[in-house]
C-alpha cells in the first residue's frame, strides 16, 4: 500500500511539474499589424524552465505546420530576458515583404521547448501623399538605358555626413536588398563632390518615379552592418 502511494505521489509530482513548465510568445498577438522596419518588442512568458536557458527566434510564413521558414531573427537570447527589440520583418537574410500569415517561433537551443506566436501581418508604412513629391533626382545616362547618376553630396546630406574616420560603403537598398554599391567611404574614398553612375536591375529601375518604391540609401560598416539608413524616393531628371 505504501509503495502504491509513493508511486502515485511521484506521478502526481511529475504531472504538476510538466504542467507548470511552459513557454509562450505574448507579442505579436493574434491579428497584430506590424509596420515594416518599425521598432517593436517581441515578448514571451515562461515557467518551469531556467531563466538562463538559451533560445532563438525564427520567422515563419504560411502556418505553423504547412508554412515555410523565412529566416532566423535572433539567436542565443536568454529565456529570462523575456523580450527582444526587433525591426519588424528583419531576419538574417534581410527584410521580409509585407504580407499576412506570419508567425514567430521561440526555440530552445537545446531542443527542450518551443512555441509559435499567433498569426500577424507585416504592413507597409502609411506615407503622407506630399512625401511622394520629395524625390531625389537622378541624372539619366543616354548611353545606359537603366542607369542613373547619383549626386553623392545629396545622398550624404540625407544620411547626415558620416565622421571622417568611418570606413565603409555607401549603398542603395530596396526592401533591405542591396541594389548597388555607390562607393567606398573613408581613407580616400568617396568625396561629397563626386557623381556616381549605377546600373539598376530591370525590376528596380521600373519603380523609379513611382510611389512606395522601397529604396533606401545606407552606410555599411566594414563588417557589413548598417550604420545609417534613410528612405528615399527616386526619379530621373530630364
Amino acid at each position: 500500500m505504501k509503495k502504491s502511494l509513493l508511486v502515485l505521489f511521484v506521478l502526481c509530482a511529475v504531472a504538476v511539474m510538466s504542467y507548470a513548465a511552459s513557454v509562450a510568445i505574448t507579442f505579436p498577438a493574434a491579428g497584430s499589424q506590424l509596420v515594416l522596419k518599425s521598432g517593436v518588442s517581441i515578448t514571451w512568458s515562461y515557467s518551469g524552465y531556467s531563466a538562463s536557458s538559451l533560445v532563438k527566434l525564427v520567422l515563419f510564413k504560411g502556418g505553423t505546420s504547412s508554412g515555410h521558414k523565412v529566416g532566423n531573427v535572433a539567436q542565443n537570447l536568454t529565456l529570462g530576458s523575456g523580450a527582444y527589440s526587433w525591426q519588424a520583418g528583419e531576419y538574417s537574410g534581410g527584410f521580409a515583404g509585407a504580407g499576412t500569415d506570419y508567425y514567430l517561433k521561440i526555440v530552445s537551443v537545446n531542443g527542450d521547448f518551443n512555441d509559435f506566436s499567433d498569426a500577424f501581418s507585416i504592413v507597409l508604412p502609411k506615407i503622407p501623399i506630399e512625401k511622394f513629391h520629395e524625390y531625389t533626382v537622378l541624372n539619366p545616362d543616354p548611353g545606359c538605358p537603366m542607369c542613373g547618376v547619383f549626386d553623392i553630396g545629396a545622398l550624404l546630406a540625407k544620411l547626415g555626413n558620416p565622421p571622417p574616420d568611418v570606413i565603409g560603403s555607401l549603398v542603395l537598398l530596396r526592401n533591405g536588398r542591396q541594389v548597388g554599391l555607390l562607393g567606398k567611404l573613408g581613407s580616400g574614398g568617396l568625396l561629397p563632390t563626386e557623381k556616381v553612375k549605377l546600373r539598376f536591375p530591370a525590376d528596380d529601375f521600373a519603380l523609379i518615379g513611382q510611389a512606395n518604391q522601397g529604396f533606401e540609401v545606407a552606410i555599411l560598416g566594414e563588417s557589413g552592418k548598417i550604420l545609417k539608413r534613410q528612405a528615399i524616393s527616386l526619379k530621373l531628371g530630364q
